[in-house]
């Protein structure tokens, strides 16, 4: 059974904001998916290489939700033997809330109107909190279960990869959360290996497949499994089921560690022998050393990237106020140091943009005069970021003349924000 809330009409109808002109190529759960327009290849321009990497974006409308649901008293109440999660980390989780995001329940997907108007609760959130609890082992027993699963699937039979999406990544993270909660921690750390360990999670949630319920971690009355096809969930529960510790092992090798060894032709050749345990260790020590050489340079060029495309792909759909600048800028600098400078040159890309075709507004003045504020404000003692700050205020301050703020409504945000006078 399943509780139905009846809630405003403004909000059933919230998938209405979404522009029918946006490019959006349909939905995943309740995800709108958007592949970059023709227009956006040519506003990327030089980061053609970077379209071939990313080609679309998730935007999940939600609605968020302060207080921690009713639905869910279960979960903040019972006993708990191995004490995770703990009363902090609980408290955490409550007082975050949770969202609402608009997709229909599997059964009412081809009634016209529910499939439209029916939300359900998400608790993305919570399960940040709780992943971000997990001991090393932990988190690597559930990054393991989601590449065999994923991985297994696409490269299965027909029949199976025709129906990948039915065990999805949600079951997968279920899986563990329950683990986590039932398993003592020497379970994870002493008694078993991490493959012996992944072996008993595949066995547990072919068990739940077979019987086609699991149930959810946070709402003990709900089935993630509930109108899902039986008899596919037979096949593959009882191939999770035949599973075995040597048969598993072996698959992260050839598919897996193998994979990573690809990054040298030398550490691919140890793989040719590991018919000891000393060897394979051996070729599974060179890959951990190649890929620690090589993930510094390659972590900080794909951040570099990543924050281009995102900077571009905001700005472009979305444009610019007071309260978006202050957001991208403040956030941008916790993630990376040189984040805002990629922001900067993009807003004055946009402003100036948005001038040969209308006009510079007040909001658009705005926007730089925030950006001469904020400027004002960093603490660095990086001389390049210094330089390029100070540059930023010569330009807006004293080239366009620009230093506060004109609309009432901004003022009040800048206040609201700490962004002050400097």
């Amino acid at each position: 059974m399943y509780q139905a809330v009846l809630c405003d009409r403004r909000l059933r109808e919230t998938h209405d904001f979404i522009n029918p002109g946006h490019p959006l190529i349909g939905m995943h759960g309740p995800a709108f998916v958007q592949t970059l327009s023709d227009h956006l290849h040519d506003v990327v321009g030089t980061l053609k290489c970077l379209i071939g990497m990313v080609r679309s974006i998730d935007f999940v409308p939600s609605i968020r939700c302060l207080s921690w649901p009713s639905q869910t008293a279960e979960w903040l109440t019972r006993q708990r033997k191995y004490g995770w999660p703990d009363s902090a980390t609980i408290d955490r989780v409550t007082s975050n809330g949770c969202d609402v995001v608009g997709v229909a329940h599997r059964q009412c997907r081809q009634h016209e109107w529910m499939n439209k108007h029916q939300w359900r609760l998400s608790f993305s959130r919570a399960e940040i909190v709780l992943i971000n609890s997990w001991i090393p082992e932990q988190q690597i027993v559930y990054h393991m279960l989601r590449v065999f699963v994923k991985s297994w699937l696409s490269s299965s039979s027909d029949e199976f990869a025709d129906r990948a999406d039915t065990l999805k990544n949600y079951h997968i993270k279920t899986l563990m959360l329950w683990a986590c909660e039932l398993r003592p921690r020497s379970w994870w750390t002493e008694d078993k290996n991490l493959v012996e360990i992944c072996v008993e999670l595949l066995h547990r949630i072919g068990d739940w497949l077979i019987n086609a319920h699991c149930e959810h971690y946070f709402i003990s009355n709900c089935n993630l499994l509930d109108g899902s096809d039986n008899s596919y969930n037979q096949l593959i529960g009882h191939y999770l089921r035949s599973v075995t510790s040597k048969f598993l092992a072996r698959w992260y090798i050839d598919t897996y560690v193998r994979k990573c060894a690809e990054l040298g032709v030398n550490v691919s050749r140890l793989f040719d022998d590991i018919s000891t345990k000393a060897l394979l260790q051996s070729a599974v020590t060179a890959v951990s050393d190649i890929r620690r050489q090589t993930m510094s340079i390659h972590n900080s060029s794909y951040i570099n990237v990543e924050l281009e495309y995102i900077s571009l792909m905001r700005v472009s759909l979305f444009s610019l106020s007071v309260l978006s600048t202050c957001r991208w800028l403040t956030e941008l600098a916790q993630l990376y140091r040189f984040a805002p400078i990629y922001f900067v040159s993009v807003a004055f890309l946009h402003v100036a943009i948005k001038t040969t075709k209308d006009s510079l507004t007040d909001e658009l003045l705005d926007v730089l005069a925030t950006i001469y504020r904020l400027a004002g404000q960093v603490s660095t003692t990086d001389e390049d970021l210094k330089c390029f700050y100070e540059s930023v205020r010569r330009f807006i301050g004293d080239v366009l003349g620009i230093r506060s703020v004109r609309c009432a409504k901004n003022v009040r945000c800048e206040r609201r924000l700490g962004v002050h006078e400097q």
